[in-house]
């Protein structure tokens, strides 16, 4: 059972262990900070106080920083979309990236392109190059996919 009561570690005043006089915190059992809030409000008072340069720093700092991203908008855009293309050209996939990637692009039909049949359709590589065009992969059913993999393989062997 939880303690009804909480005493205070700065002052030793005994208060009712609610939200109403601790503040929350989590890492602890019963979820409530040791000090009670007043002691705690007096202590950040203080140090504010005493670290006036901090606090002062930290209110220009953002103000700095607000006006410049007003000041500098379309900038800060340019530059932002051309890291966002400068690491998705740089950006090495794998088969199964490209196949979601691929997948997301072109559109799937209901029924399979070569036996015109409607199942579950997946993406099959024309020349298995992976690369991200489209236009080199095609929505087979899986039985059509393993056909067309077995014929490429084959004309690869008698080639």
């Amino acid at each position: 059972m939880p303690d009804i009561n909480r005493e205070c570690s700065k002052c030793g005043k005994v208060y009712p262990a609610t939200l109403e006089f601790f503040h929350k915190q989590n890492d602890v059992k019963c979820g409530l900070t040791r000090k009670c809030k007043i002691c705690r409000n007096k202590k950040n008072r203080k140090w504010r106080i005493t670290h006036i340069r901090t606090v002062l720093d930290k209110i220009k700092g953002k103000e700095y920083n607000k006006t410049y991203s007003l000041k500098n908008r379309e900038n800060i855009r340019k530059k932002s979309r051309e890291r966002r293309k400068r690491i998705r050209d740089n950006f090495n996939l794998d088969d199964s990236s490209v196949h979601k990637y691929i997948a997301k692009i072109k559109m799937k039909p209901k029924f399979c392109i070569i036996c015109n049949e409607i199942k579950k359709l997946e993406l099959a590589c024309i020349d298995h190059q992976y690369s991200r065009n489209p236009k080199d992969y095609y929505w087979l059913c899986n039985g059509c996919h393993q056909i067309f993999d077995n014929c490429r393989k084959v004309i690869k062997i008698e080639s």
